[in-house]
This record gives C-alpha cells, structure tokens and sequence, in this order.
C-alpha cells in the first residue's frame, strides 16, 4: 500500500535536503495533508514519484511484501550543477590563469565593495567574470559536463554490482551452493526482515564502507583537499527505524 502527498516540502532537494532523513523532519502540514495518491501496488506495476515527494509504503495485512527502488541521480546533473561545473572548467581552462588567483581579502571585510589596493570593485571584478564566461562559455561545455555526470554514475553502478557479484560469488562457494538459509542475511547487500541479526563491523569492513563513502562524498563534492570528510560513527539508519530499535532494546 502506497501513499504519495502532492506538496514537495522542498522543491527539486539535493540528497542532504530531503526531509524524513538525515534528522530532517517533515512537516506537519503535509503529511496532515490528504495524500496525492493512495494505491495498492501489484506484482508488476510500477509508481514514478518525481525527486522531492514525501511517501511510505506499508502493508495492509499481516505479510511481507518486496518492492525494488529504481533511483535516478536527478539531483546530481541539475542546472545549477551542470553549469556551476561547466563554468569552473571554463574559468580554470583561461590561459592567463586569471581566475585560479585567490580573491582579494578586501572582500570578505568590513572595507566594502572596493578590492585590495583601491582597485577596482568588487561589482566590476563579477562583470569581469560574467562578460568571459558569456564569451567563451559554449554548450559543448555542458554537454560534455552532463556526460562527465552520467558516466561516473554508471561506473559506480558497474562497480557496486561487480562487487556484490564476488561477495555472491564468495558466499556460494563457502556455503556449498547456498543451502545454508540461515546465512543468507550475512550476504551484502543484505535485506533487512524480522530474523535479521545486527553485529559489529570488522576492521576490514570499516575501512572499506569509509572508502566507499569517501570516494562517493569526494566525488560529489568535485574540487577540494578532503576537509571535513565524513566518518562512520555508528549504525545509520532512518529516524523511524532508530525509534523503534531504541524501543526494542529498552525492553
């Protein structure tokens, strides 16, 4: 049973933007809202939800259902991405190497608009940069931006199934052909269901989900030395979820 509301309390978020997650709540308005679509979901039909929308799934009787999640990474080949990108490349590909140069510091005081050195403004240094860009900024550039974009994606979907390939490919093998059921959970990626079992991490383990979430938080960050990447600081999961483990174990 599926139910979609029509308001996006954030319209086209980024995935750190999205409510429901990452300790974002939703809003009380639209989940007291009546929900855009309210439908049961059959083996073989399909629900398209735009990037934004507030949903849930649940079932209506005592049994288990599966569905698969087919996400497309909208958020990361935007207008805003896509050109903020393209005029980087556009600037930093400048010969004289004019835009690599760090802004004056006169810009992030309390001396006003005026640069360093009674210079120029810092109104007309921007013109400076808005007229090179609509010179030499072309839609080739964006082209080649968005293709950049779309085949990162797929090389890291190439990379996740090859490698759930081996760890498939590993568990047959030690378990003789999968007889042994009560081993499937330990199978990543893993569903998680009522048997599930929770237990620490190995070093091993550790070192290589970081690795993962590094390089995915790198990735999407484009340019930069690495400050502030992200840690593994414990179990995440989604705030429903948190609630009732927190539940579970308190009893």
């Amino acid at each position: 049973h599926w139910r979609v509301w029509g308001e996006a309390p954030v319209k086209f978020p980024y995935p750190d933007e999205q409510v429901g997650k990452s300790g974002l709540p939703i809003p009380a308005q639209v989940l007291n809202a009546k929900p855009a679509i309210e439908c049961v979901l059959r083996p073989g039909d399909v629900l398209y939800m735009p990037r934004g929308y507030v949903h849930e799934a649940f079932c209506t009787e005592a049994a288990s259902s599966w569905h698969a999640t087919l996400a497309v990474a909208t958020h990361d080949w935007s207008w805003s991405k896509i050109l903020s990108g393209a005029v980087a490349e556009t600037l930093d590909s400048d010969p004289s190497a004019r835009w690599r140069e760090a802004v004056p510091l006169g810009l992030g005081t309390s001396l006003g608009t005026r640069l360093a050195g009674g210079g120029a403004s810092a109104e007309d240094a921007l013109q400076e940069v808005l007229d090179f860009v609509r010179q030499s900024l072309k839609v080739s550039s964006l082209e080649s931006r968005f293709k950049d974009k779309v085949s990162s994606h797929n090389r890291m979907q190439d990379r996740c199934s090859s490698r759930f390939a081996a760890h498939l490919a590993r568990f047959l093998q030690e378990t003789g052909g999968g007889a042994d059921s009560d081993a499937w959970p330990y199978v990543r990626p893993l569903a998680v269901t009522l048997c599930s079992r929770v237990r620490r991490a190995s070093d091993g383990e550790r070192e290589e989900a970081l690795h993962l979430l590094q390089y995915a938080f790198l990735r999407s960050k484009g340019k930069g030395k690495g400050k502030g990447l992200p840690r593994l600081d414990g179990l995440v999961v989604r705030d429903e979820a948190a609630a009732a483990g927190h539940a579970a174990f308190a009893g």
